[in-house]
This record gives structure tokens, C-alpha cells and sequence, in this order.
């Protein structure tokens, strides 16, 4: 037998700033039965710590940061996996995707990366979006944490 696992989408939780009907007593159910889970998110510009905050705000006060896990982080884990050689990293995107590669013992170098992180930022522009392409004309490896 295998052990169970709950993955919850973000979303299912809080949508459009608001909590959903049942989504407080769904995530007690889980804390007073002991039954692990992650709450998955594509977002990437919240860090875990702010994501936490976040949820506190919405009324889920039973949320702790460590229980998230972001796009920005699965990028990392594949990248851990797939490029171990890779210890540059640059980014343009959220706070989350700095924190993630950060977690996962990059080093952030924006000159001569091994590997550039793009992930939804409102706040780029022309010249960050300029400065990514020329990384990667550099060489660096595109991951993209947003579509």
C-alpha cells in the first residue's frame, strides 16, 4: 500500500481573493486527521512565507508556508535533476522564483547564467525582456515557470 497524499490546487481554496465556501473546514478536516498535503500553485511572484501570509489574511489561519509548493519550485527540482552541472541562475518574474532558486542552491549571477528563469511579471520591461534575450543568445537555458 502506498501512503496518501493530498495535492490541492490553489484555486480551490481562494478564487478571486476570496475564500471558498467549505475551504476552511476542508484544510481543519486535514490538520485534525493528520493527513499530509500540498497546496500546489502556478503562481510565481509570492514566496512561500508571503503565500502564507496571503492565506492567513483570506481566514485560513491553519496554512503554513512549508505546505506550498510553487511552479518556481518544480522548475528548480526538474532543473536539479535534469542540469545538475547548473549553478547560475537568472531571472526575470516574481519574488517566487528567486526564492525557489535560492532554495535550491543557485546562485544568482545575471551576467554569464547557466540557466535564465522566466516567470509572469507585470512589472518587466522592454529593457528586462532585451537583457533575457541576450542571456540567452549568451547560452543560457530557458526555463519557463508561466505559459
Amino acid at each position: 500500500m502506498f501512503e496518501k497524499h493530498y495535492l490541492i490546487q490553489i484555486d480551490c481554496l481562494i478564487r478571486s481573493g476570496r475564500l471558498l465556501p467549505g475551504a476552511e473546514e476542508f484544510m481543519s478536516a486535514l490538520k485534525e486527521n493528520d493527513l499530509p498535503y500540498l497546496i500546489v500553485s502556478e503562481q510565481t511572484g509570492r514566496t512561500r512565507v508571503q503565500l502564507e501570509e496571503y492565506f492567513h489574511e483570506k481566514g485560513l489561519e491553519t496554512v503554513s508556508s512549508q505546505e506550498f509548493y510553487t511552479s518556481a519550485m518544480a522548475a528548480v527540482d526538474y532543473l536539479l535533476i535534469k542540469y545538475p552541472q547548473f549553478k547560475k541562475a537568472a531571472y526575470i518574474g516574481g519574488k517566487g522564483i528567486k526564492a525557489a532558486l535560492e532554495m535550491g542552491g543557485y546562485t544568482i549571477d545575471n551576467v554569464r547564467p547557466d540557466v535564465l528563469f522566466a516567470g509572469m511579471d507585470r512589472n518587466l520591461s522592454h529593457k528586462d525582456y532585451s537583457d533575457a534575450l541576450q542571456t540567452l543568445l549568451n547560452g543560457a537555458v530557458l526555463i519557463s515557470t508561466d505559459s
